[in-house]
């Protein structure tokens, strides 16, 4: 049996609520909470200089944890980056200095927490396990920077019961309101809880919200850092250029071949990070940036045409990515290729997307639950935007290439996942 065989073998074991979509769970930390204590336990200590930090918020966490990774690098830091979900391969989630943990290595670690949870008697959700063997590949490899992802929320999220350095919040949307709250505040204060006692908090300010955060961080004790402001912004061509405020002091930035939605995780990472290795400078002329598959990830066509991947799933991103299309393609016409969850804000999202569409294909990605096609077509047909069902990712691909049109394909990582996996085959 080769690692990929005993992979999926493991996983065949744990529950993946990403895929299933349970909501009727009693959720708790008390399961990770108790494993990260029997797995810290007695082992080899992480190196004090050692930073630690969990990424929180709705909208650019993977963003922020992906700069992390890069601007840690330009100063010569090992780096482990956790994120969720994966694309292609599992292994994506964790990374090690900048690569994919291997296979044989994620099976190597996966085994015994494994072992150890079964002596225990306890369950372990698929992201359970997925984190706890982040937290000891990325103890044993002793790397300078950690990054963790927070999956959903914050206050139950396995990440959570990681003990972290530090803390960072993007952007802060309606999201998962089944789960989290249906107003901004209620989620906000589900997020908040990524704040530790007298640990660092690097957040977006955002008015509507800014009270429920800075009440969290009082009623806790963390230390709020100044916000990272990028000032004078503009963009020449594919790059950006501007200025960063931290605080009293200014560094000014260069952000080749960006999008526009890049530069707040760009000034999140780049406080964090002064924040936590401040006798390191950073140089940001260029700013080093990362590759970002699946957030406005542009394939060039040989019949000029390009096909856009981006896995946007709320309004506000939604929007992000019609403003990105005005800047890049303007006046070129647009065709979708769309996919959502039942629980997303899709009419919303798809409401931001109208105005630039001038066709869509709506299908359900591979093995998870999907909002009925026909009920978006529906609802695109009555807006005017001429639309159809397509019976899988492969085949809405196929009708994209007889568009003469850009081809976004949007909604859903899992869609943007199979595209990528079509792609690359042909």
């Amino acid at each position: 049996m080769n690692a990929d065989q005993r992979l999926s073998e493991l996983f065949g074991q744990l529950t993946n609520y990403e895929r299933t979509r349970m909501v009727e769970v009693e959720w708790s930390l008390d399961t990770m909470q108790r494993m990260v204590g029997v797995l810290l336990d007695g082992k080899a200590a992480r190196p004090a200089a050692s930073r630690w930090i969990q990424v929180g918020g709705s909208k650019g966490k993977g963003t922020t944890a992906l700069y992390l990774e890069v601007l840690a690098d330009s100063l010569g830091l090992r780096t482990g980056v956790f994120t969720s979900p994966h694309l292609q391969q599992v292994t994506e989630r964790i990374r090690i200095d900048g690569e994919p943990v291997a296979a044989e290595q994620l099976v190597q670690t996966l085994e015994p927490i494994l072992r150890e949870a079964s002596e225990l008697g306890v369950e372990l959700s698929f992201f359970e396990a997925m984190t706890l063997a982040a937290l000891v590949l990325f103890r044993d490899e002793a790397v300078d920077l950690a990054v963790f992802e927070v999956g959903l929320g914050g206050r139950l999220d396995a990440t959570t019961a990681v003990p972290v350095d530090g803390a960072i919040l993007t952007r802060i949307e309606l999201e998962h309101t089944d789960l989290l709250g249906d107003t901004l505040a209620a989620i906000a204060a589900e997020k908040a809880f990524v704040m530790r006692p007298g640990k660092p908090v690097w957040f977006e300010r955002q008015a509507a919200i800014d009270g429920v955060l800075l009440a969290h961080a009082e009623q806790v004790g963390a230390q709020v850092q100044d916000p990272v402001q990028v000032i004078d912004a503009t963009a020449t061509a594919q790059t950006w250029s501007g200025t960063l405020r931290v605080g009293e002091s200014t560094l000014p930035f260069e952000l080749p071949d960006a999008s526009a939605f890049e530069l707040s995780g760009m000034a999140l990472a780049v406080g964090c990070l002064r924040g936590c290795f401040p006798q390191r400078t950073l140089s940001l002329t260029p700013v080093p940036r990362p590759a970002l598959p699946g957030r406005f990830e542009v394939l060039p066509q040989t019949d000029g045409w390009p096909i856009v991947l981006d896995g946007a799933h709320t309004p506000s991103s939604a929007a992000a990515v019609v403003a990105e299309l005005r800047r890049r393609y303007p006046d070129r016409p647009v065709a979708v290729l769309f996919a959502t969850a039942p629980d997303k804000l899709w009419r919303d999202s798809l409401a931001e997307l109208q105005p630039v569409l001038s066709r869509a294909f709506v299908t359900v990605p591979t093995g998870i639950p999907g909002q009925d096609p026909s009920v978006v077509v529906e609802w695109l047909d009555a807006r005017g935007v001429p639309a159809e069902v397509v019976d899988s990712p492969g085949h809405g691909l196929q009708r994209l290439a007889e568009c003469a049109a850009v081809r976004l394909v949007l909604g859903s990582f899992y869609l943007v996942g199979e595209a990528r996996t079509s792609l690359a085959t042909r």
